[in-house]
């Protein structure tokens, strides 16, 4: 039959039937939806929506979507008070307070798919045993917060801790065990169509015949799911069309413009999107906060200089005590930046700008796992949000955690053949050399990668892709290191890594360059980061390339702790590459297959719980940005209330030794003032080793700590209230106390 001759979709009377058994009508008829008459409108949305009922809506909204809603404000609350909980850990009780908001999280998190995603049934059970663990359950919910422990009384603490934490692990379980147990919503009876056997699209006639031929191997023993033109639903490896399923030339039936705007809508909208999606927006409240850093200030107040006078300081111009030493300013580009929304923002702007730089480099760790089971791709990515909260926030270093998230990023693509961005990176170097001095790193990564490829050239000397990418990447390796003297420094860019790592000074006094102490609760995550790396790589061997990788980072975190942030970048792909994989061997092995549906409902549900998630989350990061709140911050921080009585008494002193943390801050607040230059600051490098090991012989008085102030013609002193140096200094006959707040001492 010719196109033109198509009368449309079978009918009753026209469709042929099957040999040997008149008279059965062959399950790809289509039904009479599928048929547009005319002045009818085409099935589609408005067609749904006014065959249901008014009652479907209201237990839709009442049934659903509200108490998903409702349920979704606790869930985001009791996140929130997990996470303070986490760092608010000082006694083994405040253990047990973490676990009952990490039971009460998740006894929320699955009311909230329950009413999202599971499938309506058609009665209530009744039973007496489920009525009691419901409400059993939700009793135990409501009363472990109105117990001692939960609202964190001094008294009766333990016991009252113990009580609520086994009720809510009740209360986790009972929520279990009636997952299956009783209905949400009355279910709507699907609505009969007409002249369709409900069965029709299985076993055909003629298939099992059809299959056994060996010139033409199809599906049809496969248990597949039908299709909505009738029919088993089409695999792409069916060589051609069955004619008995629909005649060549059959009218099709045109999809709606809306219809399939909302379809592709509900697709988007799944269990994948609600669980990445709320994952990549609560992690948006780690990396945007108030400025704590100490550094801050002086690299506004350098930046500003920098602004008014054109260009870059030769000498340090901050300090008394070694105003002659050369300063290779290898961030200048960053505090010029700072400056620039610092003045137009305040310090607001600059946590939203660190914080957008940081989760850029969240997103690419995502692009790289995309493709990886949501669920082990989301635990991976909040993971390492966590793990590396210690060192989020409004700092320079995250420049080069972004740079190198990009870095990986594009090292992953062409080393799996799929892009050759990394052509591009020669230029990424030049603007990496000029924002922030971790450019060095870069060449970590493709050293790491360079010896991977070796490995792999030499374990298949026939495969010729090692050996380009070998040479590729020496090539790339080269240009980058050119790229970098396009500063204004020259070849002296290359000394100053160099410098910082050879410094046993800073090493020893400056707490971001110590080891990692995991006896500090705040590194617990990057612990168990680092203990689920090592498990991952025992459950499947890693690739030459991805165990290089982690150990090299793991080393650099371990040496340091400011370099997790590298760990994170570089491992949390790896982490969550290795898990996925051993998931796809064991589904494979055992026949699993996890689908979540799409539907409808859903899908309104996803983008409600969504809003709500981003409000929370706008909401918390909008409280910690606060004006108020920064300079509450800074009060406590800094010494405010000293700088303003040494403002008000300019004829107080000439020369400082200050706390090192402070250096930046009364910088930033005096400068130029001539009697108000600090002792030190925080540029480690420009201080040198000399000015380090003499600030730390006075700071722990160390038998000549007298004699170097005098040397250095120290005449105040701005330090720490209760520190051994500011206690001797109030028995010295010499000094005497000018300010009580945070301490000013003079002779």
């Amino acid at each position: 039959m010719r196109d033109d001759e198509a009368p449309g979709p079978l009918t009753q009377a026209s469709a042929p039937k099957a040999p040997g058994r008149p008279g059965r009508r062959i399950s790809s008829e289509p039904p009479v939806r599928d048929t547009i008459a005319p002045g009818m409108v085409a099935a589609g949305v408005e067609n749904e929506v006014s065959r249901h009922s008014a009652g479907y809506w209201r237990d839709l909204v009442f049934g659903r979507v509200l108490p998903a809603v409702f349920f979704s404000v606790f869930l985001v609350r009791y996140l929130l008070t997990l996470w303070d909980g986490l760092h608010s850990i000082r006694q083994p009780s405040d253990y047990l307070f973490v676990v009952q908001q990490g039971l009460a999280l998740a006894y929320f998190t699955m009311l909230v798919v329950l009413y999202s995603v599971r499938l309506p049934k058609r009665g209530t059970d009744h039973r007496l045993g489920v009525i009691f663990i419901a409400f059993t359950g939700t009793f135990s919910v409501l009363a472990a917060s109105f117990l001692p422990g939960g609202v964190r009384r001094d008294w009766l603490v333990l016991p009252a801790d113990i009580i609520a934490t086994v009720g809510l692990a009740y209360s986790v379980w009972g929520l279990a065990y009636l997952r299956r147990s009783f209905s949400i919503i009355q279910a709507q009876p699907p609505p009969r169509l007409p002249g369709r056997d409900p069965h029709g699209d299985r076993d055909q006639p003629g298939h099992h015949r059809l299959a056994r031929r060996a010139r033409d191997p199809l599906f049809h023993r496969l248990r597949a799911l039908a299709h909505e033109m009738g029919g088993r639903r089409a695999f792409a490896r069916v060589p051609g069309r069955l004619p008995r399923i629909r005649p060549l030339g059959a009218a099709v039936r045109a999809q709606p413009v809306l219809e399939a705007q909302l379809t592709r809508l509900v697709d988007r909208l799944s269990a994948r999107t609600l669980l990445l999606g709320a994952v990549m927006i609560v992690i948006a409240a780690l990396f945007v906060g108030a400025v704590q850093d100490p550094d801050f200030w002086w690299h506004i107040r350098i930046g500003q200089w920098m602004a008014d006078n054109g260009g870059l300081p030769a000498h340090d111009i901050f300090t008394f005590t070694v105003p002659n030493h050369v300063w290779t300013d290898h961030e200048y580009l960053t505090e010029i930046l700072m400056w620039l929304v610092y003045s137009k923002t305040g310090a607001v702007g600059i946590g939203v700008f660190f914080g957008l730089i940081t989760y850029a480099g969240f997103y690419l760790m995502y692009r790289q796992v995309s493709r990886r089971p949501f669920v082990i791709a989301g635990m991976g990515l909040a993971l390492g949000a966590v793990a590396g909260a210690p060192i989020w926030g409004p700092r320079a270093q995250m420049i080069t955690f972004a740079l190198t998230c990009l870095e990986l990023y594009w090292l992953q693509g062409y080393l799996s053949g799929r892009s050759r961005n990394l052509q591009f990176f020669p230029v990424v170097m030049v603007l990496w050399a000029n924002l922030h001095g971790g450019w060095v790193i870069a060449f970590a990564w493709l050293g790491v990668a360079i010896v991977a490829e070796l490995v792999g050239w030499a374990w298949e000397p026939s495969n010729p892709a090692h050996r380009m990418h070998v040479r590729f990447l020496a090539i790339i390796a080269a240009a980058s290191a050119v790229a970098v003297l396009a500063t204004p420094h020259g070849f002296s860019v290359y000394l100053y890594p160099f410098q910082t790592v050879a410094s046993v000074a800073q090493e020893r006094l400056i707490v971001e360059w110590f080891s990692p102490d995991f006896h500090q609760p705040f590194l617990h995550p990057f612990e168990a980061m680092v203990l689920l790396l090592i498990v991952g790589f025992a459950l499947r061997r890693p690739k030459p390339y991805d165990l290089l990788l982690s150990i090299v980072a793991l080393a650099l975190a371990l040496q340091s702790v400011r370099n997790i942030a590298l760990f994170v970048a570089a491992t949390t792909p790896v982490l969550i590459n290795s898990y996925s994989e051993y998931w796809k061997e064991v589904s494979a092995a055992r026949g699993w297959k996890l689908t979540v549906p799409t539907r409808g409902p859903f899908a309104a549900i996803t983008a409600v719980v969504l809003v709500v998630i981003t409000l929370a989350t706008a909401v918390h990061i909008a409280g910690e940005t606060l004006p108020s709140h920064q300079q509450s911050l800074t009060a406590s921080n800094y010494p405010v209330a000293a700088a303003d009585w040494l403002a008000a008494h300019p004829e107080v002193g000439t020369r400082m030794y200050n706390q090192y943390g402070w250096g930046g801050y009364l910088a930033y607040r005096f400068y130029p003032q001539p009697n108000r230059r600090v002792f030190i600051f925080g540029e480690a490098a420009l201080m040198g080793d000399a000015l380090l090991n003499d600030y730390e012989d006075i700071q722990t008085l160390r038998p000549d700590w007298s004699a170097l102030l005098d040397k250095y013609g120290v005449d105040y002193i701005v330090y720490n209230r209760g520190e051994a140096l500011a206690n001797v200094l109030a028995t010295q006959p010499g000094w005497k106390l000018a300010y009580e707040g945070t301490r000013t001492r003079r002779r």
